[in-house]
């Protein structure tokens, strides 16, 4: 007699083998004559080349050293460079109140690796590492970890980032970009 677990020990490789069985097989590519094929799939490939080239522009609001109440607004510019799935970006960034006094701005300079990961909802997720330099009032090293969402609408997007950056900033930022 096999004790009562045993059944589920063996069914499940029978399911795995079921489930595997059913997946659909792939397609096989249809035979063509070779100066058709060059032609078609550059074309195929000319109509899926994704957007290469991205300009947004983020605002929002700081909170300075680690939540110590005081807050800079901000603004920023970003022009990115995408590959398959990372996007190399050149990011110039500005906060009211970081440098000397409350009405000076410092001035950030950026550049940022962005991982973008496709949601289920048709949105954009991203994971983005910055390293550059700003003048608060004094240059000084700068970097940025951030995490943000993109919603695409045709070649236009709405984006929303947190960051956490240098001089312990916490900045949160809405922004609207164009893909070309």
């Amino acid at each position: 007699s096999c004790p009562p677990d045993a059944g589920g020990l063996l069914l499940a490789p029978l399911l795995l083998a079921a489930a595997l069985s059913a997946a659909p097989a792939p397609a096989t590519p249809a035979l063509r004559r070779e100066g058709d094929w060059d032609e078609q799939a550059w074309d195929e490939e000319e109509e899926r080349r994704p957007p290469r080239l991205f300009l947004s522009v983020w605002g929002g609001d700081a909170w300075l050293a680690g939540g110590s109440g005081q807050s800079a607004p901000n603004a920023s510019a970003e022009v990115a460079w995408a590959f398959s799935h990372v996007d190399v970006a050149l990011a110039a960034l500005a906060y009211r109140g970081a440098g000397e006094t409350r009405s000076d701005w410092a001035r950030v300079g950026l550049v940022k690796l962005i991982q973008r990961f496709p949601t289920w909802r048709g949105f954009e997720a991203t994971f983005s590492i910055g390293l550059g330099a700003a003048r608060t009032p004094a240059w000084t090293g700068w970097y940025q970890v951030a995490i943000g969402m993109r919603v695409p609408l045709g070649p236009f997007f709405l984006g929303g980032e947190l960051s956490f950056e240098q001089l312990d900033i916490l900045r949160l930022a809405a922004g609207m970009g164009v893909a070309f």
